[in-house]
C-alpha cells in the first residue's frame, strides 16, 4: 500500500525546510559578523510552534555565558552553537537521537548544550 503525500504535507515540508535554512543562514551571518568585526555575538531563536531554542554565541566563556547557563534549565534542551562549530564541524553524540537532532546533524553545525 502506497502512501500519498497531500498538498498540505508538501507545503508543510517546504515551510519547515525554508525555516531551517533561514535559521542556519542567520547563525552563519552572526558568525561572520563576529569574526570580521571582532564582536561578542549572542543570537537566540525560539520557535513558537514547538518551543525549541537555538542559540549562537561567538565566545563560549565570554560576556554572554551566563545566558546559556540560564537556558540549560529550559525544556526542551536548547541547541547551542559557538564559533568553533563553524570552524570545524562536529557530530552529535547521544545514545538515542530524536528526529530534530537527526535533521540538524545533516548540517553538522549544531551541538546540544552540555
Amino acid at each position: 500500500m502506497t502512501r500519498r503525500i497531500t498538498k498540505e504535507q508538501r507545503l508543510r515540508k517546504r515551510h519547515v525546510r525554508q525555516r531551517n535554512e533561514r535559521r542556519i543562514s542567520l547563525m552563519h551571518k552572526a558568525y561572520k559578523y563576529g569574526t570580521i568585526c571582532h564582536a561578542d555575538i549572542f543570537l537566540g531563536i525560539r520557535l513558537k510552534e514547538n518551543g525549541h531554542v537555538f542559540t549562537f554565541q561567538s565566545d563560549r566563556l565570554g560576556f554572554w555565558s551566563p545566558m546559556t547557563t540560564h537556558l540549560k534549565s529550559y525544556f526542551p534542551v536548547p541547541f547551542c552553537m559557538t564559533s568553533d562549530d563553524f570552524e570545524k564541524p562536529t557530530e552529535l553524540v547521544q545514545t538515542k537521537p530524536n528526529h530534530l537532532e537527526m535533521e540538524l546533524s545533516r548540517h553538522s553545525l549544531f551541538s546540544p548544550v552540555e
